[in-house]
């Protein structure tokens, strides 16, 4: 029979063991306390040149700086956002592979009838960085000044008005033709592949009307390339297009029109990673200098925490299955 353990010799081995269990720790803390060790990703899933990218630059810029290593603006546009959406989707849980997207985000299970991804349960909201505005603009050629006019114009053309959106099934698109229902004009919806080319064929006249995002439309409307019909804040600005008025004085009341933008990272992304995302873009949306870089291009900052984002979201994903149903939109 093997001889019993010494009660002095099992407790010089517990000692030894239990010390180096605790000299393990530290390190470990470290590991966790040094994130990021390398670049980020910041994918973007629509085409440069749009309202994403005039926010997601200087932003990633800010976080360059807060986290210490590089944020990389990744432009990835194409299948409607689906195609940037995916890619992060995929990526490694690791917080080196965020997205930053729109509203659009959550009309996915709407207007796709087979997604490669589950909005709610493939992600992580990290935070919400900024609502929106828009201009329901029109091209100069356009005979419009109003929406009566533009109703007038639609009944003259086959297919009524041409109206443009950042892809089928954004928030872009979904937004105007409900709109466009409303107020009873008829019209055939352009996709493009985000808004910048869908502001861009709107100057060109390919296309009629367009809700161009306040963020990059302004100075085209201000530059007389486009002319403002109305604008979808509650209120008439108090500066710039004061003389524009609002979709509810023109008539159509009860839609919301404004959006969000936000970062997500995908689904199993370690909780601490996630809170020093939250916490540094919470603190870059509070700096007055960046504040004051929303505002100039009419975003307002928002910020808040991760578990209400995902409210956000999904109360979004139900809403835009009733707008869907209530135009008719057929999924893909």
């Amino acid at each position: 029979m093997p001889h019993p353990m010494s009660a002095s010799r099992y407790a010089r081995l517990l000692s030894a063991v239990l010390l180096s269990a605790a000299a393990l720790l530290p390190a470990a803390g470290a590991r966790a306390g040094q994130y990021p060790e390398h670049p980020i990703r910041l994918v973007i899933p629509y085409a440069p040149g749009g309202g994403l990218t005039v926010l997601g630059r200087p932003l990633a810029q800010k976080l360059s700086e807060a986290l210490g290593q590089p944020v990389i603006v990744d432009t990835k546009p194409g299948a409607g956002t689906t195609l940037g959406t995916g890619i992060v989707a995929r990526a490694p849980a690791d917080g080196y592979t965020l997205l930053l997207t729109l509203a659009a985000f959550a009309t996915g299970p709407s207007v796709y009838a087979r997604l490669p991804y589950d909005v709610e349960r493939d992600f992580v909201p990290i935070v919400p960085v900024s609502a929106s505005t828009s201009i329901l603009a029109v091209h100069p050629s356009v005979p419009a000044t109003d929406l009566k006019e533009l109703a007038a114009y639609a009944r003259t053309k086959p297919g009524g008005v041409d109206y443009a959106s950042s892809g089928t099934g954004g928030d872009m698109h979904l937004n105007i033709a409900s709109l466009l229902d409303q107020a009873g004009i008829p019209g055939t919806h352009i996709p493009f592949n985000g808004g910048g080319p869908a502001s861009n064929a709107l100057m060109a006249g390919q296309v009629d009307v367009m809700l161009v995002p306040a963020s990059f439309g302004l100075p085209l409307v201000l530059d007389g390339r486009l002319r403002p019909l109305a604008v979808t804040t509650a209120q008439r600005w108090k500066k710039d297009l004061t003389q524009v008025p609002t979709l509810a004085e023109l008539g159509v009341a009860d839609i919301d029109v404004n959006g969000w933008s936000g970062i997500f990272a995908p689904r199993g992304t370690p909780p601490e990673v996630v809170a020093r995302i939250n916490a540094e873009v919470n603190r870059i949306l509070a700096e007055p200098q960046f504040r004051a870089f929303l505002e100039s291009v009419y975003l307002t900052p928002l910020g808040g925490k991760p578990e209400d984002f995902r409210e956000t979201v999904g109360s979004d994903v139900r809403k835009w299955r009733q707008v869907v149903q209530r135009i008719g939109l057929q999924p893909q």
